[in-house]
Formats: C-alpha cells, sequence, structure tokens
C-alpha cells in the first residue's frame, strides 16, 4: 500500500501543468553544483552539497546554500534522509538568510531496465521577517538502470512539485532533463536543464523561466 500511495503521488507530480505561461529571460538561471559523498556504515551515508546559482543575463549571483544530507536504507529500495540546509540569497545588494531542513522518503523500483526513483519531501525554511514556511514536494525521475559506454552515461528526465503546505498552494512545477556520467571511479558529472512554471501569487498566475547547469560529487 505503501508503494502505491507513493507512486501515485510522484506519477500525478509527473504530469505538472500543459498551460501555456509568460515567459521572460531575464528570469533565467544557470545553477552550479559540487558535492562529496561517502559511506559511514552498512546502511548510512553522508552527503555534503554547495550550490550557487546565478542569472543567465549577467551572470549576477543571486543564491546559494550548503547541504548536510544523512540517508539511510533501512529496507531494499527504500531509504530515509533528513537534511540541514543554510541559504543565502542576495538582491539588489543586499543578503539574507534562510536556515532550513528537510526530510525525504525515497523509493527506487526497476521498470524494464529503467530505474524508477520516487522522493516525498517536508520541506521547512526558517525565513526573516516573515513566517515560516512548510513545503511538500515530491518528485518522480527515471534514468536508465545501466550506464552506457566506457562513462556511464545516462540520460534522465525527473518532475518535482513544491505545495505550500501553509496555505495549500501548489506554486511551482519543475521539469528537468540531462545526462549523467561517471568518467573516473569515484567522480560522478550531471549536465542538465529545467523548465520552472512558477505562481508567485493567486493573482499574478503562472509564469515560465529556464535551469541549465552541472554537477560534480567526489566520492569516498
Amino acid at each position: 500500500m505503501k508503494v502505491i500511495i507513493l507512486r501515485s503521488i510522484a506519477i500525478a507530480a509527473a504530469c505538472g501543468i500543459t498551460i501555456a505561461n509568460a515567459w521572460d529571460g531575464r528570469e533565467n538561471a544557470v545553477w552550479l553544483e559540487g558535492g562529496i559523498k561517502g559511506a559511514l556504515g552498512e546502511t548510512l551515508d553522508v552527503k555534503v552539497i554547495e550550490q550557487v546559482r546565478y542569472q543567465e543575463t549577467d551572470f549576477d549571483f543571486y543564491y546559494r546554500h550548503s547541504e548536510v544530507c544523512l540517508p539511510w536504507k533501512f529496507a531494499r529500495g527504500w531509504s530515509l534522509a533528513p537534511a540541514y540546509r543554510y541559504v543565502t540569497i542576495t538582491k539588489n545588494g543586499s543578503s539574507t538568510s534562510m536556515p532550513s531542513g528537510h526530510l525525504n522518503l525515497c523509493n527506487t523500483s526497476a521498470l524494464s531496465g529503467l530505474d524508477l526513483i520516487s522522493r516525498l519531501r517536508i520541506f521547512f525554511a526558517d525565513l526573516d521577517g516573515a513566517d515560516d514556511r512548510t513545503d511538500f514536494r515530491p518528485k518522480l525521475a527515471l534514468i536508465p538502470a545501466k550506464g552506457w559506454t566506457a562513462l556511464k552515461l545516462k540520460p534522465y528526465a525527473e518532475n518535482e512539485m513544491m505545495i505550500n503546505l501553509d496555505d495549500g498552494r501548489f506554486y511551482l512545477n519543475r521539469l528537468t532533463a540531462g545526462i549523467k556520467c561517471a568518467p573516473a571511479k569515484h567522480l560522478a558529472l550531471c549536465a542538465f536543464i529545467g523548465q520552472d512554471l512558477v505562481e508567485n501569487s493567486a493573482q499574478s498566475g503562472w509564469n515560465e523561466r529556464y535551469n541549465y547547469g552541472m554537477v560534480a560529487c567526489m566520492g569516498f
């Protein structure tokens, strides 16, 4: 039953939104991420991530987060991962901080040569000068179970929804496609492009923007 519920919510997330939206290219962003990960035991891992984001038009820095995550594999194909994230947002020359945390329930299942990866996330943010925010963020991803060529190339697609639980508002749908590879034993790389559909308020309607970037992760 838990698997059925998890997959049903994740598949609903993959449907996303199909409405045409206003698009301002000035909102496009470049994301760069680096991380290290390793095993703390047979079922417990640790991952440390640093991500920065820049505006596409003038490559101005506007966002950064540092994160520590502890995935725990409690059953075959299942993991529970608490994480702490510290966010810094820069706008008009001033910066604000946003300590936050999230709890992730993840499942990986085989599907005709593919891995179907489902993730349910509860996200909590401590906002400066505003009410705290709690989000529900389900995500579904499809990726080949085995890589191609010596680089272990794996194209993938994923969809994530973000729902503000404080007011029940679905405010962002993120559809991403990319390719992952492993050029060395302890190095994983990823290049991606993603479409965000964002509703800033109930009156503003949905706006469209694009994110693209790269991820590098070292293992130990």
